[in-house]
Formats: structure tokens, sequence, C-alpha cells
């Protein structure tokens, strides 16, 4: 089946990847697509707002929303359709009960000083996290545990997709931005 998959567009955030949105049953928002940690705080009510909306429309449409630990929330951390297990790769990264306890710790938006510090921060280095041998035994656990052939995450950030097969458990970790994707 063939997905377009929205992954850490930051919308909002001081490196957002602007990109129009399509929504069908087919379509899956996997997490940071809504940047509330690193969002200015006066455009907050503008940037959630979005959000509602496009989880809205993705909901009526049949497509999957994840959220991620930007979105600073617990809730639809994963859904498995077909037997495939999509997730926002934190849970991967720092566990289960860690990226919860980060999604809660941190507050909503930013002051303009510091989102324009951010701001070139991320215009001088690309901000991949290392994808480790330990990262890749815990997605292929998580597949096996749920039963499915194949997982895809995000929030690693790396500049192309990573297509890994293990013991038959296809482990994909996507780039930001916009990924058309056969699964």
């Amino acid at each position: 089946m063939q997905y377009t998959i929205y992954c850490d567009l930051h919308i909002g955030g001081p490196h957002e990847i602007k990109e129009p949105l399509t929504f069908s049953e087919n379509t899956v928002f996997l997490g940071d697509n809504f940047d509330l940690k690193n969002s200015l705080r006066k455009n907050l009510p503008e940037i959630e707002a979005m959000r509602s909306s496009t989880i809205l429309k993705c909901r009526r449409s049949g497509g999957i929303y994840i959220t991620g630990n930007h979105s600073l929330q617990i809730n639809d951390l994963s859904e498995i359709r077909d037997g495939v297990l999509f997730l926002h790769g934190d849970l991967v990264h720092k566990g289960l009960e860690r990226a919860k306890k980060w999604r809660l710790s941190h507050k909503k938006g930013k002051s303009s000083f510091y989102w324009n510090i951010l701001r070139m921060y991320y215009r001088l280095f690309h901000d991949p996290i290392f994808v480790l041998k330990r990262h890749i035994r815990k997605a292929y656990s998580l597949a096996k545990e749920n039963s499915c052939h194949t997982i895809v995450l995000g929030h690693f950030h790396p500049r192309n997709l990573i297509d890994l097969k293990r013991d038959n458990i296809r482990i994909v970790i996507l780039p930001r931005g916009v990924n058309q994707i056969s699964l």
C-alpha cells in the first residue's frame, strides 16, 4: 500500500518545513508536525488551531495521526494498520516512560529571543539523532511484540530514508518532510 507520511515538519518551530497537507486513508502524520514546544508564544493559538484542524481532517479521511515529543502530549502514541506499526521515534530513542515524562515536563512556546537563537542554530547545523544499534533492536522488539511485519519511525531526522530488514521485520526511519512510501 502506498502511503503519504508527514514526518517532523515542526510547523511553528524555527526550523519548520512548509508543505501543503493532503488527507486520505493512506495519509499518516508521524509526529512533531506541529512544534508546540518551540513555537513563538504569541503564535501558539494559531499553531494549536492548525493542529486541531489537521487532526480532525486526518481522522475524517481515515488517516493516521501520531503525536511526537514536540507536541507535548502523551495520547495517540502509535497505531497499527495492516501489520505496520507507526510511532514517533522518541518512544524507541528514550523508552516509553522517559518519553512520556519528557513530553509532560516541557512548556509550550518560546520567547522571540530564544526562538531566533534556535533558528540560527538550525540554519547552521543539521540536527540528526544518531540511530544506534540499541534503537534498531528496540524497534525490532516493538514490531515483534505487536505482531507487525513493519515499523515506521520519525524523530531521528536522518538526511535520507533508512530502510532495514531484520528477521523478516522491516524497520523504516523517515527523514523530515513528506515521504511517499510503499509498505
